[in-house]
């Protein structure tokens, strides 16, 4: 999934937490820009997205409270770091930094984690697919894949459209597109409302 986007992005804790890579690895393909939200820089100076090879691929998104001694040594390091605007919770603001990523000509986001991200993403449509696994582990109560989206009744619910279900050894992926508002339909193929999907496709 990683080669078919142009960058992937997760928050700062999964970054701290997970110490992930976001390459491609296990196919051949490109690479994607890595871009991290992350307020204040609190990325840890040892994480892999800060020291392997691809580190130039790497792109911080933080705010104007940033640790500014830390934005020198990570920048010397041949990452990037960019300073957009904040959200009322002075967190990088999410159409700041779709809007510059746009202007860096990438077109096409895979958003991995954590819950905190994906739950902004949700609530503020900011996102044209879902795609949820599925894996028959069992692991009791766990961290929330997404949080409180202020849904209160069925017919409030997120419903998404033209499902797809597809077995990949033994998990199930699930996959779908958010509804569209009426203005935009018509741009849309109905068997295929993914701007990343629509780019390569016939339809102008």
């Amino acid at each position: 999934m990683r080669s078919a986007y142009d960058a992937v992005l997760i928050g700062s804790h999964t970054a701290n937490i997970d110490d992930p890579q976001l390459t491609v690895r296990l196919t051949t393909g490109k690479q994607p820009l890595r871009v991290v939200l992350d307020s204040h820089l609190h990325i840890p100076l040892n994480s892999r997205l800060l020291k392997d090879s691809y580190r130039n691929k790497t792109h911080i998104f933080t705010t104007a409270t940033h640790d500014m001694e830390k934005r020198k040594f990570i920048e010397e390091q041949d990452v990037n770091v960019h300073v957009v605007d904040s959200d009322k919770w002075y967190r990088p603001d999410l159409a700041s930094v779709l809007n510059y990523l746009g202007r860096m000509g990438v077109a096409s986001v895979l958003v991995e984690g954590g819950a905190a991200v994906f739950t902004e993403f949700i609530q503020r449509s900011l996102f044209d697919k879902i795609s949820m696994f599925i894996a028959p582990v069992i692991i009791g109560k766990g961290v929330d894949a997404i949080g409180q989206l202020n849904i209160q009744k069925i017919k409030e619910a997120i419903r998404l459209e033209n499902i797809r279900y597809e077995q990949i050894n033994q998990q199930m992926l699930v996959e779908g597109y958010r509804e569209m508002p009426p203005d935009y339909s018509a741009y849309y193929p109905k068997e295929n409302k993914c701007l990343q999907e629509l780019s390569k496709s016939s339809v102008k």
